[in-house]
């Protein structure tokens, strides 16, 4: 079976090459492959860059065998693939997720820097049109909803030790952390 690797280490950019090289390769190579996605000691970055990644890999041949692996720590748009993958999105065969030794997952709500702020949805007024990159974060504040209570459920019934307040930490954009042992989740 062919077999290549793509590392996205370090952070996820707007228009990030690694990201786009990997899209690519998932939607042409040939059935039968491999492709092992590593994410080493990623601290996340650019939402609408995993999004897009997440999006190929839905769409890949169920032929197209996919290993998403994560060592050291995943943060912000890395821990969103993570979760999408390991916990809310459990229906993709060709898809597994492990981790290279222990993981440290930092968790939160989308959002978004601009000039000095950070815009989370939940202080977005209804009524108000916002830049593009802003939108995008309402948009994705449900479904980032949805992957962290996949998550949150799964440890529970995994016996994985979260925090009694963690949830309650979430809801109020802040950043929640879980500790993943190696192996596949």
């Amino acid at each position: 079976m062919p077999q290549e690797t793509i590392t996205i280490s370090n952070n996820i950019e707007i228009n990030d090459g690694r990201i786009k090289h990997a899209i690519s390769r998932i939607r042409y190579v040939s059935s039968g492959t491999k492709i092992i996605i590593r994410f080493d000691h990623n601290s996340g970055g650019a939402v609408q860059a995993a999004v897009d990644l997440i999006e190929a890999i839905e769409l890949s041949r169920p032929a197209v065998n996919i290993i998403i692996v994560f060592k050291g720590f995943a943060v912000s748009a890395a821990a969103f693939i993570l979760a999408y993958f390991g916990f809310y999105n459990v229906v993709t065969p060709n898809v597994i997720v492990q981790m290279d030794g222990p993981v440290c997952v930092v968790y939160h709500k989308p959002r978004v820097s601009i000039g000095d702020y950070d815009h989370f949805a939940s202080g977005l007024y209804p009524d108000r049109k916002y830049p593009k990159a802003v939108e995008f974060v309402r948009d994705m504040n449900p479904t980032f909803d949805a992957v962290f209570s996949s998550m949150i459920t799964a440890c529970y019934a995994k016996k994985i030790r979260v925090a009694p307040h963690m949830e309650s930490v979430y809801n109020m954009n802040g950043d929640v952390s879980v500790m993943f042992k190696d192996g596949k989740i």
